[in-house]
């Protein structure tokens, strides 16, 4: 017997706990992204400076991963999910282990999926929530970060990489 890819979608979501943790990550970097567009911090998809930053997103949003965060990230990038890269010298004026990232196309479309699914039981709303309260009250020390980072594309020597991670989250652009 065969089924669809959307029979099978649904049956790994319902049936493959391993899968839930994973998921609630691609949900909550994407409810940030539209946070951030909705709140005014960033117009486009806005990247995670770092591991820690994951970590730090989480946690304001309000779900603590029972696994490692960088286990998560190797699994959630092998599949393609996210962008995950080192932190451009650019903004560090150096090189170092830490690697930003944020969700691609099938990760937001992974995202969708999941959201749109009612037999779904993950706390979208409660994190989007808490999410929109964070960056509304942190949206202008955001937005002046994200202001340095577009602006170190252009030579200047501000440290961006100090900058971020003086956020609460750290991002880049």
């Amino acid at each position: 017997m065969s089924f669809s890819c959307d029979e099978a979608w649904l049956k790994a979501v319902h049936q493959i706990p391993e899968v839930r943790e994973p998921l609630s990550i691609i949900a909550i970097l994407a409810l940030w992204d539209e946070v951030v567009r909705r709140v005014g911090i960033y117009a486009g998809n806005i990247y995670l400076a770092s591991e820690a930053a994951v970590s730090q997103l989480l946690t304001i949003g309000g779900f603590v991963p029972a696994q490692d965060i960088v286990c998560l990230l190797d699994w959630l990038t092998a599949f393609e999910l996210l962008y995950r890269f080192p932190v451009a010298y650019k903004f560090r004026q150096g090189y170092g282990s830490e690697r930003q990232c944020r969700l691609n196309g099938w990760g937001r479309l992974t995202y969708r999926m999941v959201r749109s699914d009612t037999g779904v039981d993950l706390p979208f709303d409660e994190w989007e929530r808490a999410l929109e309260r964070h960056a509304s009250t942190f949206s202008e020390t955001y937005r002046a970060v994200v202001g340095a980072a577009l602006s170190a594309q252009d030579g200047n020597d501000v440290s961006v990489w100090q900058l971020a991670n003086q956020l609460p989250i750290g991002v880049l652009v």
